[in-house]
């Protein structure tokens, strides 16, 4: 998994008011050194060792498009469906470029690792293009970049988002609700030239309208178990509860989004997987999340399940995927080099 976590982003300033979860006793982000925790594929293909590679190809010649955490300056409205849509903007955005697209895409959001903490802004106004500067310096080619913030009527004027290449002096602001922002997004960069339109592969499927609370916090919940994990030094260890709430926020999203894809199954075996990987996965959650990998049925997807089965300690089952037909079908050399690779920690 082409992941990077550290050293982005070093002593910038980007908001003024600084939050962990609910607190709000952190201090100003002048006092704190930063860095960035970028994310250049699906949360939930996290931990699945460059998957995205064969599973998600992109097209090499293509900018990557950053979508940077969107501010929220509601953030105490009271409306916890509308927190999480605005949180999650960044994730949920670039996982449609993934889907619908053929550009690289990336989320970012700025973490403090002294604090072990997530810096999430919380400015009045949409920061301007100069206070992403420790983020944009960092890029080795230009880039497309989307930041913006959360507006208080979610349901009919959503987020508001400004899109500029890091090589050029314009950019272009949009103002709508989220399902019309991320077309907004495709046709401006699609008119640029900058990607073509794909269909998205056939085990995915976007959320309902009214189904896109829960699939952002399953997002939120993917991010906290990926940043804390142990690994990557980036949060403090997550409390075995709080693992098993992630987990069971999983399997829900599994039960109640009808109608979405597969990547929502996905999503649900990427959590306990980082659960085990924490010592809190429960016997039987992790008995539930086997059963969602057996049931996998797109062949791409079984081809992943090689590496649920070994993170899930079924090294076993693994290699009894070598003799299906998913693997028999399997002739790309990316996949092959993947596979081979499935039992590294």
């Amino acid at each position: 998994m082409t992941w990077i976590i550290g050293g982005v982003i070093a002593c910038i300033v980007l908001y003024a008011i600084v939050r962990f979860l609910s607190s709000n006793d952190t201090p100003a982000l002048e006092s704190m050194s930063q860095t960035g925790a970028e994310f250049d594929a699906p949360l939930w293909l996290f931990g699945t060792k460059s998957s995205e590679e064969w599973l998600l190809p992109r097209e090499p010649g293509r900018k990557r498009v950053v979508v940077v955490d969107f501010s929220d300056p509601h953030k105490d409205s009271g409306d916890k469906d509308r927190d999480w849509l605005v949180d999650n903007a960044a994730f949920l955005l670039a996982e449609t470029l993934w889907m619908r697209t053929d550009a690289p895409a990336t989320a970012a959001v700025i973490v403090s690792l002294p604090l072990k903490k997530i810096i999430s802004p919380h400015d009045d106004a949409i920061a301007p293009y100069e206070n992403l500067s420790g983020l944009t310096s960092s890029f080795k080619e230009p880039a497309v970049v989307a930041w913006g913030a959360g507006n208080m009527d979610i349901a009919r004027e959503g987020l508001t988002m400004k899109v500029r290449v890091s090589d050029e002096t314009d950019e272009r602001s949009f103002t709508a609700p989220y399902l019309e922002l991320e077309k907004t997004l495709i046709d401006w960069l699609v008119g640029r030239g900058l990607c073509a339109r794909k269909d998205p592969p056939a085990w995915y499927a976007p959320p309902k309208t009214e189904q896109l609370p829960l699939w952002a916090i399953v997002h939120h919940n993917l991010q906290l178990q990926t940043l804390a994990d142990a690994k990557n030094h980036v949060l403090e260890p997550l409390a075995p509860d709080f693992q098993d709430d992630m987990v069971d926020y999983g399997l829900d999203a599994v039960e109640q989004l009808e109608g979405a894809g597969e990547q929502v199954k996905l999503a649900a075996i990427a959590s306990a997987v980082y659960a085990r990987r924490a010592n809190a996965l429960k016997e039987e959650r992790r008995t539930k999340i086997l059963e969602i990998v057996a049931g996998l049925k797109d062949p791409d997807l079984v081809r992943l399940s090689p590496r649920f089965y070994v993170a899930l300690g079924e090294p076993a089952r693994a290699d009894a995927v070598k003799t299906s037909d998913a693997y028999r079908s399997a002739d790309d050399a990316a996949y092959r080099e993947w596979l081979g690779k499935i039992h590294e920690a």
